[in-house]
């Protein structure tokens, strides 16, 4: 009788809650017709909380909730308290909370020139430039001619990238690297030089230095596929050598036909310029300045005595034994009574 009573109770208690909420929906119903009647766009509201979103978070709640926790300052001293356990973990242990320079998620849904929406994204590419050094390293151990994607990475790591140490990773990738073609000379050229392009002109001294050895060596093993002018059929013959004609003159006339890679011209210079100012032109010391001799003979006499004065050892005072109290008498008593004799 009980169970059935109870379930009732329940049974009633369920259908006067349906009514109340079927008496509340037209109401709420012509409460939001009218905004929209006079043309008002309202936003979105956010839909209410029930039980299953408090068991069950959303990403947004959850995003919250993580926020309020990193922020508390009890949470921040054990986060530094387990600093160093998430060192010697190996990263078997991540942290919880995002570091202190961490772009906000929420910032980065602004625009780009406002001053939050900015300063979020310098931060997420300041904050990823540990990962692009890696793959960039990674990059100058393959050869640029099989895999034409690596030339054009490892170019613009080192002309397009924001962080010096990203660039600077580029350049030694392509000092240590096979790769050496011929936008990457021209890139190596570039930053050498400091020329503006496309690009910003290249101002960290580091990553010029780190250029130019790079430039060197590609210069010694560049060889570019140079396509020909003229087809091989309509090439014209050359002349036939003259009997008295010397070899070395021979020599001097092929060399003269073949036209110089202009490319490779600059970066000679570009190089050769770069070392100069490296290598600072050392400047001629100074010649002391001849002292006039006097004519005065007295005066002469009187210069070379101070002269030897100043040449001759100073002699040092040695105090006498006889001045001293005997060994084995050189209590404060002892040496008052020697001194009052």
């Amino acid at each position: 009788m009980k169970l059935r009573r109870s379930a009732l109770l329940t049974v009633v208690a369920l259908a006067l809650a349906g009514r109340q909420v079927q008496a509340q929906a037209p109401a709420a119903a012509a409460g939001a017709a009218a905004p929209a009647a006079a043309g008002a766009a309202a936003p979105a509201a956010a839909p209410a909380g029930n039980i299953w979103s408090k068991i069950c978070l959303t990403p947004e709640q959850k995003e919250a909730c993580k926020r309020k926790i990193c922020a508390s300052p009890l949470f921040q001293l054990l986060g530094g308290a387990l600093a160093p356990a998430r060192a010697f973990s190996g990263g078997l242990l991540p942290p919880f909370c995002p570091p202190p320079g961490a772009a906000n998620p929420a910032d980065l849904k602004k625009p780009a020139d406002s001053a939050e929406g900015a300063t979020a994204r310098i931060k997420q590419k300041e904050a990823e430039a540990k990962a692009r050094r890696v793959a960039i390293r990674y990059l100058g151990t393959v050869d640029c001619r099989r895999y034409p994607e690596a030339e054009v990475a490892l170019v613009n790591g080192l002309r397009a990238d924001e962080n010096e140490c990203v660039r600077l990773e580029a350049a030694m990738a392509l000092n240590r690297g096979c790769c050496c073609t011929k936008k990457v000379l021209e890139a190596l050229v570039a930053s050498v030089s400091g020329r503006k392009t496309n690009e910003p002109a290249e101002t960290s001294p580091r990553v010029r230095a780190t250029a130019a050895w790079a430039l060197e060596k590609c210069i010694a093993c560049y060889a570019e596929e140079e396509t020909p002018t003229t087809s091989p059929e309509k090439a014209v013959p050359l002349p036939p050598p003259t009997p008295g004609e010397p070899e070395a003159a021979k020599v001097a006339m092929a060399v003269n036909r073949l036209t110089p890679d202009p490319l490779l011209e600059d970066a000679r210079r570009v190089l050769t310029w770069h070392k100069r100012q490296a290598t600072p032109t050392p400047q001629p010391t100074a010649e002391p300045a001849l002292v006039p001799v006097p004519s005065d003979p007295i005066i002469q006499r009187t210069v070379a005595q101070i002269a030897v004065q100043q040449a001759e050892p100073v002699a040092k005072v040695v105090t006498p034994a006889q001045d001293l109290p005997r060994s084995g008498r050189r209590d404060m008593w002892s040496m008052w009574q020697h001194a009052s004799r």
